[in-house]
């Protein structure tokens, strides 16, 4: 009897045993993912895809042409249980030395949004000469923000980048159509000569300055995408410049790609 209850004893310390290590194995391997915040993820494929569109779409319309298919991207991304880093303005800082350009995102609600841009002469483009270095621009920009930088995960890329127009205002009907209708909207309520012809130009999901030609009136207006945190967004109208002051090339493009929306 005392046999019996000795060997049963030890089925269940041996059985105990064989669960504990199987389970300090499964918890081995799924450490890597339990310490990278599912947010993590996504912020770094929301920058990929913000850097492609501001850096090709600002190619497109305002030059010069990409000098190559690939950029370099330096990602700064900060830790989200650091309190200090978190509390900041920003939350990702995306450096991207040839075009002399810092990008820094902030979250809002569950969506990265873009806090601030600095640079980039893609978008304004300068004498060769005042360009920095690239390798000293990253050092700079790095001392620039020491602070973040210390307590935040980099990440160091190649990011192919497009400023081919099928590629830059591909997207779905239904979006499209919804922003047209934004745009309408926000003309609306301002512009009462009927009717109306406008050129607006082509727009992605993340063009947040869309360029909108009126003949009717001798004007170019810009509408503003307004993103809000509670997800919902709206279109507002933004500069408004006399035709004649737009450059020729600019507004070749837009006739060229442009949807014709009338206000009756």
């Amino acid at each position: 009897m005392g046999q019996t209850k000795y060997s049963s004893l030890t089925a269940t310390i041996t059985t105990s045993l064989v669960w504990l290590v199987l389970g300090s194995l499964v918890l081995h391997q799924d450490s890597p993912l339990l310490a990278l915040p599912r947010k993590s993820v996504d912020t770094h494929s929301s920058i990929d895809a913000d850097l492609r569109a501001q850096v090709g779409e600002r190619s497109f319309w305002f030059g010069p042409p990409l000098q190559a298919s690939e950029i370099r991207v330096v990602i700064f991304q900060a830790a989200g249980t650091n309190s200090s880093i978190t509390k900041r303005e920003f939350e990702a800082l995306a450096i991207v030395p040839d075009m002399n350009a810092t990008y820094k995102y902030s979250f809002c609600g569950d969506d990265l949004h873009t806090a601030a841009r600095e640079g980039g002469w893609v978008a304004w483009p300068e004498p060769e000469s005042k360009k920095i270095p690239p390798d000293e621009y990253l050092a700079q920009q790095i001392s620039q923000y020491s602070e973040f930088v210390a307590h935040a995960r980099r990440i160091d890329q190649a990011l192919t980048i497009s400023s081919e127009a099928t590629t830059l205002f591909h997207v779905k009907a239904e979006f499209r159509g919804r922003r047209l209708l934004q745009i309408q909207n926000a003309a609306n309520s301002l512009f009462h000569k009927r009717p109306l012809r406008m050129a607006v130009a082509n727009f992605s999901e993340f063009t947040e300055q869309i360029f909108v030609l009126i003949p009717d009136i001798n004007e170019m207006v810009t509408f503003s995408v307004i993103k809000a945190c509670s997800g919902t967004e709206t279109v507002q109208v933004g500069r408004e410049v006399p035709l004649s002051a737009v450059r020729s090339d600019l507004r070749k493009k837009i006739e060229a790609t442009s949807t014709i929306v009338l206000l009756k």
